[in-house]
């Protein structure tokens, strides 16, 4: 139970980017992959370990 609450928000966070993601696929198919794109190049940047400040 310990491990789903440490995942919990990563799931959290990859549903809000899907539905987004759906949503705006259902407006406009080329807009759709573009906002994907942004969508995943700002999920891979916050889920990244960042460095201990050396």
């Amino acid at each position: 139970m310990n491990n789903f609450l440490t995942v919990l928000p990563l799931f959290l966070l990859m549903l809000g980017v899907a539905l987004i993601s759906v949503g705006v696929f259902l407006f406009s198919i080329p807009v759709g992959f573009i906002v994907t794109g942004l969508l995943l190049a700002l999920l891979a940047y916050m889920v990244t370990p960042k460095g201990d400040g050396q």
